[in-house]
């Protein structure tokens, strides 16, 4: 074959493959003609040369000892050649004579004599091998038990006029098209015998009691309780049996299931609750109002957190909620950059997105700027809007929801990914300009409710929301004005109108739609840069009054009971953060080999926290992300890294190619160099493929407290308490757990604007 042949092999070798099956039936003209729109004459002629040369009968022997791993031995094909192979290449062998229609060819032949196609098995051997060792099983956010195979425990008992020896017939569960009757002794039944049974009446309608027909299916033993089960099977087709159906989805989170079951949903909850207990990420629910995001609680799973100090928690400035709403409305994962810059002795606070950084072409400028002055901070964001359907699967919420929860129909998570630009570099021929005005940020931010555990509330009186204006003496001649936030009988906070720098001790407060006029109030906190101000009643007797007020208003003060609020908030949140945590999050025990150390994985099942793998058979493939490239090591340097302190973040990389549907690990070598980064940016421009990046961090695990278990194992403890003690074994097991959290989108943009300084050393080489 000449060398222009080879190449043509080489660079058409996926068509070639495609055109063997129309060669093997004779037809390789009509499977060329089909290409001849995009592959030149000279290049087909070539395609078909090398078609027709693989196809011809080989009757050459071969002998794989000089490369082969395993012990050799003869095989004969079609009783006319006989070869010499090992285990691999009589698989080789195999899947080349199916490929050629069961004819030894000189494809057959070829591929069976070369070293490199038998490499190439062997890696793909090690690959599937290395993605068993690293395969965890994962649970999806919005995974539940399916009201089409869930087995409720109802608190009723059916009647059956030919059952005349059991006045009343026990359920034992009933699902959607079957129930199963617990009888003391074996029941006389016959196996396909129809029986007519009576239901109470199963919803709050005057139904009156059903009838329905159903035929017997088995009858078995009950292990462990003594007695049998008989379980019937409904005709689909009759006629009002969709009220067993609606009673089913109703009481799918009121009543318990069966045990197998409710073990399942039990332990299912209590890895959600695990995640959100121990995720970095902030949670944030908001309200959409005239096209403004406006953040109303923060949740705070472990207790309060200073929401200036925190970085994890957005900037939120009230100019800057409407700019990151219009981010939103392009992409809903965004970047939040951040920097502090000296000013005339001042220091200014300046905050942009990616989206306005890219438009107004001030990614490289805000970035160096904030790199050189060492302020920078950056924040991944994403939103994610609830969906009615997934808000009846959540167990905690009661519907419908409250007014004030119905307007927030959006989440906002956050997490700061600053160490994804450590050793970054801005491209030095890049000329830094300045910074617009309008990213300048002021020190004020809205004030938002902080949502805690219920354990977490040390107040020892119920507060009252009560928006209404107030009048604050804040000296002999000076007055302000503020609002109201909340009020208990002996305290109240208030936000003022125009917030002084200092406030003295005690506060005279006129409250006019209560009828306080100049009470006096001591100061316990006051924010000056928020206007907040807690407060407390120096004179008993008119908490007394305060007291009489609230008696007499009492259905107004029910409604607007700020504990009240909060439960059901948290718990609202809490069940949606449950199921959309953006990224996967991964249980670790101690245990040394990798297979036992990854115990279960927590995902939203979104494409960008998984790209570039997927879910199969409830098992996530982690390889690409933390095993090492050799592909016969079963080892993880990134993970031991994190384990012992050594990196506090690490990276996995990858390039998607579009045509070829494939993905290429790419190491932090490569990514590193500004040449590769150049062509890789160059390729996405020309929407030949993409970069997808992951950010991975690891934490101590926090163990769930007592109190999550009581809340969570309510149902479980009536149908197996031992099933309790198998779940909290297994929690404690747990003693990290390992955050990937996708960051494509930020570096994809990274790549224009400069590159990362070049790794030297053990740390190059352990990644390499």
């Amino acid at each position: 074959m000449t060398e222009t042949a080879t190449d043509v092999a080489v660079q058409y070798e996926s068509v070639i493959k495609a055109l063997m099956p129309f060669a093997s039936r004779g037809r390789l003209s009509e499977g060329l003609n089909k290409l001849r729109a995009r592959i030149n004459k000279k290049d087909l002629e070539a395609i078909r040369y090398e078609v027709s040369r693989l196809l011809a009968p080989c009757m050459e022997s071969t002998n794989s000892r000089k490369f082969a791993r395993g012990r050799v031995r003869p095989i004969r094909v079609n009783d006319d050649v006989e070869v010499h192979l090992d285990s691999v290449g009589e698989r080789i062998l195999n899947a080349e004579l199916k490929r050629y229609n069961s004819q030894y060819t000189q494809g057959v032949f070829e591929a069976i004599s070369s070293e490199s196609r038998y490499k190439d098995e062997l890696g793909k051997e090690e690959l599937k091998k290395k993605i068993e060792a690293f395969a965890v099983d994962c649970v999806v956010g919005s995974n539940d038990i399916s009201p089409e195979r869930a087995k409720v425990l109802p608190n009723f008992s059916l009647k059956c006029e030919k059952l005349e020896a059991f006045p009343t017939l026990p359920v034992h569960y009933l699902s959607k098209r079957e129930v199963a009757l617990q009888f003391a002794k074996k029941p006389q039944l016959s196996i396909g015998e129809v029986l007519t049974f009576t239901f109470p009446p199963l919803s709050h309608k005057p139904t009156g009691e059903l009838t329905f027909q159903y035929q017997c299916t088995s009858i078995e033993a009950l292990p462990g309780k003594g007695g049998f089960a008989a379980v019937f099977v409904a005709d689909p087709e009759q006629e009002g049996l969709e009220a067993v159906e609606e009673f089913v989805t109703e009481n799918l989170h009121k009543l318990p299931l069966v045990a197998d079951q409710e073990e399942t949903r039990t332990r299912l909850q209590l890895l959600k609750d695990t995640v959100i207990t121990n995720t970095t990420q902030r949670v944030t629910l908001c309200s959409l109002q005239k096209d403004t995001l406006i953040p109303q609680a923060l949740l705070t799973p472990t207790g309060h957190v200073d929401d200036y100090l925190d970085p994890n928690l957005p900037t939120f400035h009230p100019g800057l909620l409407s700019r990151l709403s219009k981010e939103f409305a392009n992409d809903r994962e965004t970047y939040q950059f951040y920097l502090q810059q000296d000013l005339n002795g001042e220091q200014q606070e300046y905050c942009a997105h990616l989206g306005e950084l890219i438009k107004d072409k001030m990614l490289a400028s805000f970035v160096g700027t904030g790199l050189a002055n060492g302020s920078l901070r950056v924040l991944r964001l994403s939103l994610v809007s609830r969906q009615d359907e997934l808000m009846r699967s959540m167990p905690d919420v009661v519907e419908p929801l409250p007014t004030y929860l119905q307007r927030c129909k959006f989440v906002l998570y956050s997490q700061d990914v600053s160490a994804e630009l450590a050793q970054f570099m801005v491209d030095s021929q890049t000329a830094l300009k300045p910074l617009p005005l309008h990213y300048h940020v002021n020190a004020k931010r809205v004030p938002v409710m902080q949502c805690a555990p219920m354990e977490e509330e040390r107040r020892q009186e119920a507060r009252f929301t009560f928006d209404v204006e107030a009048k604050v003496k804040t000296g002999l001649f000076s007055s302000t004005d503020a609002r109201i936030c909340d009020v208990s009988p002996r305290g109240l906070s208030l936000v003022f109108t125009s917030p002084p720098a200092k406030l003295k001790n005690r506060l005279s407060i006129s409250i006019e739609e209560m009828g306080l006029e100049g009470v006096s109030y001591e100061v316990v906190y006051y924010n000056p840069a928020e206007g907040l101000a807690r407060c407390s009643l120096v004179n008993d007797e008119v908490a007394e009054r305060i007291e009489t007020i609230m008696a007499m208003n009492r259905p107004f003060f029910d409604q607007h009971n700020v504990q009240q609020m909060q439960r059901m908030t948290f718990d609202y949140l809490w069940q949606f953060a449950c199921h959309s945590l953006p990224g996967v999050h991964i249980l670790l025990s101690k245990d040394k080999r990798i297979k036992d150390q990854l115990i279960v994985a927590h995902t939203d099942g979104h494409r960008k926290s998984l790209a570039p793998f997927m879910i199969q058979d409830n098992k996530l493939p982690t390889h690409g992300w933390i095993a090492d490239a050799e592909p016969e090591q079963m080892t993880s340097t990134k993970l031991n890294n994190l384990v012992s302190g050594k990196e506090i973040v690490e990276r996995a990389l990858f390039y998607i190619n579009r045509g070829a549907g494939k993905y290429t690990n790419v190491s932090d070598e490569l990514f590193n160099k500004a040449d590769s980064r150049r062509k890789m940016y160059a390729a996405m421009a020309r929407k030949q493929g993409y970069l997808v990046a992951h950010s991975m961090t690891l934490h101590r695990y926090q163990q769930l407290t007592d109190t999550w278990y009581q809340r969570r194992c309510q149902k479980l403890a009536q149908v197996d308490r031992l099933a309790i003690s198998r779940i909290r074994k297994q929690e404690t097991q747990c003693v990290h757990m390992l955050s990937v959290l996708p960051v494509s989108r930020l570096h994809q943009h990274l790549l224009k604007v400069g590159q990362f300084e070049q790794k030297t050393g053990a740390s190059a080489a352990a990644q390499g």
